[in-house]
């Protein structure tokens, strides 16, 4: 039996329609579900939403498992996969290195599904491999590569023969967006055709000729047609950083027992370099663009020769880079299959390729992986005697990376009727302006309105999105615009945003048309905006007052064809009336005040001097220093309660050891909305650039 008291913060965590398929999931199985405390919940890659809760069953021990809510979409997807993964693993790996389901899945309304999982290692603290320490980056890379090779596919590996196009589109389709192929990316970049078979690739010391990769797929001359024998099994399919969990016992990471988790693009038959690559990519990925030019180049050359000594490269990156490829390199030696150089060399050029249509990575870092995708068909052609350059083209750089968009069939556009609208508004009213803002100005290229929208009023932006955005192959654009700032948040206000397109999208769209929408979202927007709500953690309270929105209220004819019943009020609102609100006070962990305390006046007027005279930029910090005793602790909590007024967060922290201090600051994400993952260290790192960015 369920008690609505104790499943209260449900709602918050995973939304209405999660909350309500858990409770009734619950009723239905005779059991009571709680939160944990202190809460777990993380946001998956997919944009799914986990937390942890423990299930009371009658006459059996409590049992703490990890709510994973699916939405509606691809990675709905995943319980099927789970299935035909553990039904082809080794039984040993599948309880070493998976995550078995606890119970079976649970339909949600509206589409999705809540799966069941054990706790990866019977305990929450965990870390991703790129929160794993520095020292064992490496290490860790290798062991979970050659696991995966030689014990996940004792009985799995084969080799197969196919040809150098196959095998390139085969790869790179596997996770191409609605409307992405090869023809569209390389007719966006203006280089198909039979005289850009070579480029002249000039960034580096020396200019060198190199294959055009979007050309390998198909032009016989660039090996399309040679056959070659490739190596296939089983394939976690998107094997990066954040999809390998290990778990942490008292800042200790137990490598030997990783868990591979998110397992909606396993694959029995896939190539065995296909997640040695995905690795090794997503280990650069995130620090291409802070790379100097020499550095940029000394590592696309280690990626293509990972057993050279790398100039001007990091030994983090290096020993990586290397330690991956060795590890799947001697796998597969051992099992004497294939050419695995060859094979190596044909999955950079797809993965590579793959990795330009991430906006993640800046332009910088897509023209990056296009210049390596060229260099590793130029080094596949050179090993097999096909290396002809003949008249090259110069390869520029774009000025900038065209912006992916689905090309979904044509359909006609449908305007979404007038109760939908109604319903979008109060979901829309509690996020923050700049949020609204920055996701209008995403879809909106050229504004077609003489003013933009009041953004404090949400009908009014509904009524601009719907007029002023395009809509991608009929799809309307307030679904795109809906389903965009899902992406954006976490937890409750993503899954209603979810929810509302899937229930309103269901009214215009067949199914397949929203998981093309989710999943084209997903891939050609970045995860963040430029603007979110811990950005107004320590607001000064002139600014507040001062803040006016100068925009006025845009508003359509209502006799026009196509009028809306949320035509906003022909009067302006008093810019005093669109006042930005006050984010509510936060404070946490303050001991109590001591209504005893007296004097001090002269060291609490000088802290309160240095603090509240830094710059919109920067704070002073400040340390109280004395023998034990003298009154460090009741000056500083002193300070704290006379000038709580005075700040938007008072957060007091323990800071005797680093676990502490990390504990408290995933205390304090939590309180700032911020989702709290497995891996403190990147918790510990959003919630300081979150602070600082305030």
């Amino acid at each position: 039996m369920v008690t609505g008291n104790a499943l209260d913060p449900l709602e918050d965590a995973l939304g209405g329609p999660g909350a309500a398929a858990l409770r009734r999931w619950a009723q239905q199985q005779r059991r009571a579900v709680r939160l944990t405390n202190p809460r777990w919940t993380t946001r998956g890659y997919t944009g799914a939403v986990l937390i942890a809760i423990v299930v009371s069953t009658p006459g059996e021990p409590d049992r703490q498992v990890i709510v994973k809510a699916c939405p509606a979409g691809p990675s709905a997807e995943e319980t099927g996969a789970h299935r035909e993964a553990r039904a082809h693993s080794e039984r040993e790996f599948f309880r070493q290195h998976l995550v078995d389901q606890a119970y079976e899945p649970h339909p949600i309304d509206g589409g999705g599904r809540l799966m069941f999982q054990e706790v990866a290692g019977a305990t929450l603290d965990y870390v991703t491999l790129s929160g794993v320490p520095d020292a064992q980056l490496a290490a860790a890379c290798a062991g979970v590569v050659d696991e995966i090779i030689r014990r996940w596919n004792p009985t799995a590996i084969k080799s197969i023969q196919t040809t150098v196009g196959e095998y390139l589109r085969r790869e790179f389709s596997r996770t191409a967006g609605p409307g992405e192929s090869v023809e569209s990316l390389g007719e966006s970049l203006g280089l198909l055709g039979s005289e850009f078979r070579y480029l002249r690739d000039g960034v580096g010391q020396l200019p060198v000729d190199i294959p055009n990769p979007l050309l390998m797929f198909t032009d016989d001359s660039l090996a399309a047609e040679l056959p070659i024998d490739a190596v296939i099994g089983l394939a976690h399919g998107d094997l990066h950083t954040e999809n390998v969990l290990i778990p942490n016992t008292f800042d200790t990471a137990r490598i030997d027992e990783f868990r591979l988790v998110d397992l909606s693009t396993f694959e029995m038959n896939a190539p065995v370099t296909r997640d040695p690559v995905t690795l090794i990519l997503s280990v650069v990925a995130p620090s291409i663009t802070e790379l100097r030019t020499e550095e940029q180049e000394a590592l696309l050359a280690f990626v293509l020769a990972p057993w050279k000594a790398p100039p001007r490269l990091s030994a983090l990156f290096a020993q990586t880079i290397e330690a991956i490829h060795r590890a799947g390199f001697e796998a597969i030696k051992s099992m004497r299959l294939g050419d695995w150089r060859s094979q190596y060399l044909l999955s950079v050029v797809a993965t590579a390729l793959q990795f330009t249509s991430f906006t993640s990575v800046g332009d910088e870092g897509r023209w990056w992986f296009f210049r390596l995708a060229g260099n590793a068909g130029g080094e596949f052609l050179r090993r097999h005697g096909r290396y002809a350059p003949a008249m090259p083209a110069t390869l520029r750089r774009p000025v900038s990376w065209p912006v992916p968009g689905p090309e979904i069939a044509e359909a006609p556009v449908v305007r979404l009727d007038d109760e939908s609208l109604r319903s979008l508004v109060p979901l829309l009213a509690g996020l923050p302006p700049e949020a609204l803002r920055h996701a209008y100005a995403e879809m909106v290229d050229s504004p077609t309105a003489t003013t933009q929208p009041n953004w404090l009023d949400t009908t009014a932006v509904i009524m601009a999105v719907d007029r002023d955005a395009d809509p991608w192959a009929g799809i309307a654009p307030l679904l795109i615009y809906a389903e965009r700032l899902a992406h954006a948040f976490s937890g409750g206000v993503q899954l209603r945003l979810h929810s509302w397109v899937t229930d309103v999208g269901a009214r215009y769209y067949p199914e397949g048309r929203l998981r093309d929408l989710c999943l084209a979202v997903s891939r050609y927007f970045t995860s963040e905006l430029a603007a979110s709500p811990v950005q107004l953690v320590r607001q000064p309270k002139a600014a507040l007052a001062a803040f006016e929105d100068i925009s006025t209220v845009s508003s359509r004819d209502s006799s026009s064809p196509g009028g809306s019943v949320l035509a906003p009020s022909s009067v302006t609102t008093p810019p005093s009336e669109t006042a930005l609100a006050a984010p509510r006070p936060i404070r946490g962990g303050l001991p109590a005040k001591n209504p005893d305390f007296t004097g001090r006046e002269p060291l609490l007027a000088a802290l309160a001097d240095t603090l509240q005279t830094s710059s919109a930029v920067s704070v002073v910090p400040q340390a109280l220093h004395g023998l034990g005793g003298v009154g460090k602790t009741q000056l500083a909590t002193e300070y704290a309660y006379r000038h709580a007024d005075d700040y938007w967060l008072v957060w007091w922290m323990t800071a005797e050891s680093a676990a502490q201090v990390r504990g408290s600051l995933a205390q304090l994400a939590q309180r700032l909305g911020m989702p709290v993952g497995q891996d403190m260290k990147q918790t510990t790192a959003l919630v300081l650039e979150a602070l600082s960015a305030s």
